[in-house]
């Protein structure tokens, strides 16, 4: 049972994979659209085991096995057995069936925590009065934050206060748990849920989840902006929402779920944002009917590999042993991954006291032991274990300017990286707390509190001067608040500025890296034409 849960895990994880590159290809922005596609991941996933029992059997060749040398097996004589006290037989570790058992406990505790919090947030809905016409709504104390709730009949919850709620408010509110009940997103979470607690060890159950309530709500957002309601009042009314929390309930898709709430706010805010073409019915299913044949495929598929030709034994001559000839992993290591960089074939070009090179710290203290002996600029290389010098300047030159555009991007990129350290220093010593320094106009105040008390007699002068003296340091803590205030608006910009730039450095830090290694394949490529070509022309000397 453990294996066919775990091979179903896998072909799942695969066919998700697969539909994620589906998608990209077609250039799916579509939330229902997208929605719809990983419904169809979830449900395949949830029946994959069924669907192995039930689909044909695909065949598809395996790859060929890599060239390995032979099993030598030897035999020998059948030898006396050793005369001694018999020898207790070792007792095996019965891996199979631990986890087997710690799979069902964990799938069992995840079950029996979501059935317990669905049925109770259900005993507590029963026998509410509903309202509303082809939705139902219900008001409930334990609603801190709107949210749908329900598998077979979904219904919209509300708190109490809702009624009290300013017109546009209540419209907005309801147009986007509507978006909830038509879209059936209450309905996929329980069976998101159902599917996380039996594939709780893949990585796809919990993020499948996560990704089906992010795409449920950017749908609801988009019909609610779609109606032409007040972006800015959105906004706000989801802050505040977000400020109460879903409250711990059990499986309810609540306003409050969808992902990243900046990134959130930040797409409601962006008026001019272009909203995805949406997606007619026909067009969904046509995408469902075009990965259709991917779940198929991937439920049905069994690789068939290549029989081994075993070796007969002598007559007579029954096996005794069968040892496999150990083989040196790096062969196998170079098939799988290639030659690694430099193994073989370093190079160092020595121009005056500075070094370019290509390999290992040995390639370079060996050709600076040739500087002395050698008093011009040279190439120097490794070619099929041997060590050769070039010292003809033009080949030296090309060598040099082959890498001079990687040396101006690795610069640049040294430079944007000390940049980025120091907007992050600045963005630290503006996010630190400033407050107004009053510990002067206190202490004055302390002193004629003192004074007062220590005094015989407190005239209405000295009562009067203490209420100036209080009043005045009022005026200046509302003042330096006011200050305050200012100045950490200020800040704040200046924060967000820097984090613009930061987010631009970021990026440009990345195509700079991506430039350096696109121009570190040329420049080594052209540096093996250049070795090739002095080896071809006789420019290269041999180091003896």
């Amino acid at each position: 049972m453990t294996t066919l849960i775990v091979e179903s895990a896998a072909r799942s994880f695969v066919l998700a994979a697969a539909v994620a590159l589906v998608l990209a290809l077609l250039r799916v922005r579509e939330p229902e659209a997208r929605r719809a596609a990983w419904r169809l991941v979830l449900c395949a996933s949830l029946a994959m085991p069924l669907l192995m029992a039930i689909a044909p059997p695909l065949v598809v060749p395996a790859a060929p096995p890599l060239a390995i040398e032979p099993v030598v097996r030897v035999w020998s004589a059948p030898a006396t057995p050793p005369v001694g006290p018999p020898t207790t037989p070792r007792r095996e570790i019965p891996w199979m069936a631990l986890a087997s058992a710690g799979y069902a406990l964990v799938a069992g505790l995840l079950l029996v925590r979501f059935s317990a919090g669905y049925a109770l947030t259900a005993l507590r809905l029963r026998g509410l009065p509903a309202a509303g016409g082809r939705t139902p709504i219900i008001e409930s104390a334990i609603c801190r934050t709107p949210f749908t709730f329900g598998f077979f009949r979904p219904r919209v919850v509300l708190p109490p206060e809702w009624r009290e709620w300013p017109d546009e408010q209540r419209h907005i509110v309801l147009a986007h748990e509507v978006q909830h009940v038509d879209g059936r997103d209450s309905t996929f979470q329980v069976l998101a849920i159902l599917h996380r607690c039996v594939f709780w060890f893949s990585p796809l159950s919990w993020w499948i989840e996560r990704r089906l309530l992010v795409l449920g709500e950017e749908a609801s957002d988009n019909a609610v902006l779609a109606a032409r309601h007040d972006r800015i009042a959105y906004a706000e009314m989801l802050l505040r929402f977000l400020e109460r929390g879903p409250g711990r309930l059990a499986p309810v898709v609540s306003m409050v779920h969808g992902g990243s709430a900046e990134r959130r706010i930040a797409r409601i805010l962006d008026a001019g944002r272009a909203m995805p073409r949406k997606w007619s019915v026909a067009a969904r299913l046509g995408l469902l009917l075009a990965l259709a044949p991917v779940v198929w495929f991937f439920a049905s598929c069994t690789a068939m590999g290549q029989p081994q030709a075993a070796t007969p034994p002598p007559a007579g001559a029954p096996p005794q042993a069968e040892r496999p000839k150990k083989e040196d992993p790096a062969p196998i290591l170079r098939r799988l991954f290639g030659n690694p960089r430099n193994s073989e074939n370093g190079w160092v070009i020595v121009h005056g006291p500075s070094v370019t090179m290509s390999g290992t710290t040995g390639d370079a203290d060996a050709a600076r032991a040739l500087r002395d002996k050698i008093k011009s600029d040279f190439l120097w290389f490794r070619r099929g274990g041997n060590s050769y010098v070039v010292r003809d300047q033009e080949t030296v030159r090309r060598a040099r300017e082959s890498f001079q555009t990687r040396d101006a991007l690795t610069m640049e990129h040294t430079a944007l990286g000390q940049r980025q350290a120091e907007l992050s220093l600045l963005q630290n010593e503006l996010a630190a707390p400033r407050t107004p320094d009053v510990e002067k106009e206190l202490r004055k105040i302390e002193n004629e509190v003192r004074k007062l008390r220590e005094g015989t007699r407190t005239t209405q002068g000295d009562i009067g001067r203490l209420r100036a003296s209080l009043s005045q340091l009022l005026t200046e803590l509302t003042f330096m608040q006011s200050r305050a205030d200012l100045e950490q608006t200020r800040l704040h910009e200046r924060q967000s500025e820097l984090g613009l730039l930061q987010t631009e450095l970021s990026a440009r830090q990345m195509l700079l890296e991506r430039a350096e290694a696109t121009e570190a394949a040329h420049a080594d490529r052209a540096m093996r034409e250049l070795i090739d070509k002095a080896l071809a022309l006789g420019l290269a000397e041999k180091v003896q």
